[in-house]
């Protein structure tokens, strides 16, 4: 979100092979992040790009004549971040690594909710009452994005949409086509009061949600 921290905070993306002789492009913007594509030959086997350049929106498959049918799981983040507020930090500015696995582009979603994380401590004091980023990414041209049923972006495949600055409001997110989208929580001294720690979380699509959950409670 703030860019990299003095502490040689780089972006990642780390694919792990669950089928082996697996051949795996990476393209952002057009171009090959890895000229060749990367190929694991065992299963387990892993691979990690690092980048000082921000790696939202790249997209990562497998090479459709060699390996059409492999899957495998890929996980991004950064190795070290500051997320700061766009009226700035006072005192100490926490960083840390963020990291989430990423979901599959066929498991996006079109409508997603939007709640902030508690601004509250175990003891009841205020924290985080700033609220958090989010980032819209589109799976394809042309997605009209709108947040609370305002329109605020049209995106093509691979461009993202990030809020002006952090919401504590619960919001209604949806698309015309498939988007993902990753709320963020601001760094320690950002945030808005108490301890905070930097964060990613990857939200669930509402199609996804579960609608019957069946509990057994023992003595």
């Amino acid at each position: 979100i703030s860019g990299n921290t003095l502490d040689g905070g780089h972006n990642f993306i780390v694919l792990v092979a669950s089928e082996p002789n697996t051949k795996i492009f990476l393209k952002n913007n057009g171009q090959d992040l890895v000229p060749g594509g990367v190929t694991l030959n065992n299963v387990g086997d892993v691979y990690e790009f690092l980048s000082t350049s921000d790696l939202t929106g790249t997209s990562v498959y497998v090479d459709p004549q060699t390996s059409g049918c492999k899957r495998f799981a890929m996980f991004s983040g950064t190795t070290n971040s500051a997320i700061t507020a766009p009226n700035g930090c006072s005192g100490m500015i926490s960083s840390d690594p963020l990291y989430q696995q990423n979901y599959p582009v066929d498991s996006w979603g079109t409508s997603y909710g939007f709640i902030p994380f508690s601004s509250r401590t175990p003891s009841g004091a205020l924290t985080r009452t700033y609220g958090n980023y989010l980032r819209i990414l589109a799976k394809e041209d042309n997605t009209i994005v709108q947040y609370n049923g305002t329109q605020v972006a049209v995106l093509n495949s691979g461009q993202f949409y990030q809020t002006a600055g952090p919401s504590n409001i619960p919001a209604y997110i949806t698309a015309n086509k498939a988007i993902a989208v990753a709320q963020y929580a601001l760094s320690q001294n950002c945030a808005g009061g108490g301890f905070g720690d930097p964060d990613m979380v990857i939200l669930n699509p509402i199609e996804y949600n579960i609608k019957n959950i069946t509990v057994y409670s023992s003595n």
